[in-house]
């Protein structure tokens, strides 16, 4: 796939480093399949070398996706344990003795976040600021990573409607070449009609 094809992996809001697995092909629909097909970039008379280049696309953003929904799940569920250790260690210290165990025995809460690796130890106040914290911040991870689930989702679709779209396309111009022996026809609605299949 040439360099050009590809959109830049910064475009998803949940990516904030460089990550070559995001990175998303350059996938737009194809409004004028006129106009398309007969810019040999797009299309050298070989049907099947450009649906298997579509085909590509469509299946890079259907890993691409696979993979934010996979983080998307370990964020969800990190957050939701947080909101279980938090309602436990409330709980904790409201039982009697709690003063002892946690001020004048200075007892520790271990932390150890289901998306992290690395576990720590704070003091029971201390701990519910980490919790509160790092709540906040997997709440604004979810968002990102759902959006960018949205927007995946939906670059994916239009890959695999253009599949479609040429496919239908060729096969029309083929017939019409062969039963008239005259140039290509298209139906204007042929696009909006896939699209409509797709979304409903």
């Amino acid at each position: 796939m040439n360099s050009d094809d590809s959109v830049d992996f910064t475009e998803l809001i949940s990516c904030k480093s460089r990550c070559e697995e995001l990175a998303l092909p350059n996938v737009q629909h194809i409004k004028d399949i006129r106009e398309f097909m007969s810019d040999p970039e797009n299309f050298n008379g070989d049907i099947d070398d450009l649906t298997e280049r579509l085909t590509a696309k469509a299946e890079q953003c259907h890993n691409v996706l696979e993979i934010l929904k996979g983080r998307l799940q370990i964020k969800t569920l990190a957050l939701k344990k947080i909101k279980e250790d938090i309602l436990q260690l409330s709980l904790e210290v409201k039982k009697p003795k709690a003063d002892n165990r946690f001020a004048m025995n200075g007892e520790k809460v271990r932390i150890l976040f289901l998306d992290e690796t690395e576990a720590h130890e704070y003091e029971a106040l201390e701990a519910l600021d980490r919790y509160s914290i790092k709540m906040s911040s997997l709440f604004s991870e979810i968002l990102a990573l759902d959006s960018d689930v949205d927007c995946v989702t939906y670059l994916e679709g239009v890959s695999r409607i253009n599949i479609d779209y040429v496919k239908d396309w060729y096969k029309s111009e083929t017939q019409d070449k062969n039963e008239m022996g005259d140039g290509p026809t298209t139906n204007k609605n042929s696009f909006e009609a896939l699209l409509a299949k797709f979304l409903f």
